[in-house]
């Protein structure tokens, strides 16, 4: 579980895959790994999400989360399948609870102080701060973290190449990034060298960053 946590914090930047078949979020997938994404959250919105994540799991340099997890039983059938986070669009004291149980990283979402907090206390390891982009984006992660710095914060929704600077500078441990790389239309028209060259994109930018830190 530490080993997780030490990945997230060095990546920065996680993959968020949700499509209309179980084979454009492989192909999805394989085109960000060569792009240089490393984290990826396969949804369970996803058909056959979880032969999605079995899939995947087989290549130990990349960590693989899932996503849209509403409940502990769907927890229990990603973990099998070789997730290694789970992650939630709410907090589900459930769904923490069994993770704790199972030793296996958890990120609830929340989105006020009081879900943040409430969700840290039960046991977040990193709480997903959505949807980011209603509430103040970057801002609101610096407004979160002044008054408690201790919180490790992954904001999601609506975060680009451009803007993905400013939710690290204001302190978040990572982001999460879905439709902004993971083009539907790209994906719908089988151009998957589009999404390549995204995730390329932003990777530079974030080495950019790194070096001059």
């Amino acid at each position: 579980m530490d080993d997780v946590g030490i990945k997230v914090e060095k990546e920065k930047v996680v993959g968020i895959i949700r499509t209309e078949t179980p084979e454009q979020a492989h192909h999805a997938a394989m085109a960000a790994i060569k792009g240089g994404l490393k984290i990826l959250e396969i949804t369970l919105t996803i058909p056959e999400a979880y032969a999605v994540i079995g899939e995947l799991a087989y290549d130990k340099n990349i960590l693989i989360a899932a996503g849209t997890v509403l409940n502990a039983e769907m927890a229990e059938l990603a973990m099998k399948a070789g997730a290694k986070w789970i992650i939630s669009p709410h907090t589900d004291a459930e769904i923490i609870s069994y993770c704790k149980f199972k030793h296996i990283f958890v990120s609830p979402g929340a989105l006020s102080p009081n879900e943040v907090y409430n969700a840290w206390n039960l046991g977040a390891d990193i709480v997903k701060v959505f949807p980011i982009s209603n509430i103040g984006g970057s801002k609101h992660i610096r407004a979160l973290l002044e008054p408690l710095p201790f919180l490790k914060l992954m904001p999601n929704g609506s975060i680009y190449a451009d803007n993905a600077l400013e939710y690290l500078e204001a302190g978040a441990v990572a982001v999460g990034v879905g439709s902004s790389i993971f083009d539907k239309v790209a994906i719908q028209n089988g151009d998957y060298d589009r999404i390549t060259e995204k995730v390329h994109r932003l990777i530079t930018i974030l080495h950019g960053w790194y070096e001059s830190k």
